[in-house]
């Protein structure tokens, strides 16, 4: 971890010296090693920092040849299992567990979401997995096929290889929507191209990227357990962008430093990053009468339990 922070300081970023990267309840995050004030510098980035497709692949996206999605998850995949010399940040990445998207479940583990938004029926893990392999034979080899050997050799071309990508895009990626396919079991992001190019962010830095050291910072549905956000501001070259994360409340000595993903419910939680929350966005609630009727054995009312929130039935 050092070595990351090194070498982002070397790209401009700055690392505020109150935090510390070390493991906690949620697996690796982000502490604070003494007293924070709100709105302290916790984290500066430079826009040269972030980890954007090469300029063969972007003009491809340009062309509406290949998305911006499937763009980064090749460039990742590139990074990961060709690059001769990968920056600290993949080599973290590569040394890393990759994160447990229901995408890259054995079938017995998927059979758990069985009934769930994830997998409705009469979705089964086998037909999950005949959907991936469709989209990897037609969204992906076509993408694959327009590269060159020397960016994706033909020993790297496989899609275990591309699910271990897609993972950490899914899981890391800012500026963009993955979407799916309601209804198909489809557990995949839609791969296909973006149609027409929008202008929609500023200095045409358009776009999906992965952003070092932000992705370090793990989620919390809980608002009052937040205590930073990603804000983007100019950077110090005419026309380029940066970012920064500072304290949005007092933080104590020890305390992990969380920020939010977005307003997500327990399936897409568990679908795009590889985790549930326990809060009010993941609990079912059940009416007496369906608890009798569940006891009785007649099964009346199945079905009509309220799922609070916008998500996730399978938290």
């Amino acid at each position: 971890m050092e070595d990351m922070i090194k070498w982002a300081s070397a790209e401009g970023a700055s690392w505020s010296p109150s935090l510390q990267v070390k493991t906690g309840s949620r697996g690796r995050g982000v502490f604070a090693t003494a007293p924070i004030k709100e709105g302290d510098l916790l984290l500066s980035l430079p826009g040269s920092l972030a980890i954007r497709p090469p300029a063969a692949l972007s003009e491809l996206v340009k062309t509406n040849g290949v998305s911006a999605l499937l763009a980064l998850i090749l460039t990742v995949q590139h990074n990961l299992f060709v690059s001769e010399s990968p920056s600290p940040y993949f080599q973290d990445l590569s040394s890393s567990d990759t994160p447990p998207l229901p995408s890259s479940w054995t079938d017995a583990d998927l059979q758990e979401l069985a009934g769930t938004s994830l997998l409705p029926p009469p979705m089964t893990p086998a037909m999950v997995r005949a959907t991936a392999k469709e989209a990897y034979e037609t969204d992906v080899v076509a993408a694959m096929d327009k590269l060159p050997d020397s960016f994706l050799p033909a020993t790297t071309r496989n899609k275990k290889d591309f699910q271990t990508a897609l993972s950490w895009v899914c899981s890391r990626a800012l500026q963009g929507r993955l979407n799916f396919e309601m209804g198909t079991g489809n557990l995949w992001p839609y791969l296909g191209t973006d149609g027409p190019p929008t202008a929609t962010t500023r200095h045409g830095c358009n776009g999906m990227f992965l952003l070092p050291l932000f992705d370090l910072i793990n989620h919390s549905t809980d608002v009052k357990k937040r205590g930073t956000e990603l804000a983007r501001v100019d950077g110090e070259a005419e026309g380029t962008d940066a970012w920064e994360m500072r304290a949005t409340r007092d933080l104590a000595e020890g305390e992990e430093v969380l920020q939010s993903y977005g307003h997500h419910g327990g399936a897409e939680l568990l679908r795009n990053y590889g985790f549930v929350e326990e809060s009010a966005l993941t609990k079912v609630w059940v009416g007496l009468e369906q608890v009798l009727a569940a006891v009785k054995g007649t099964g009346a009312g199945a079905g009509g339990g309220r799922e609070e929130g916008g998500g996730g039935g399978a938290g």
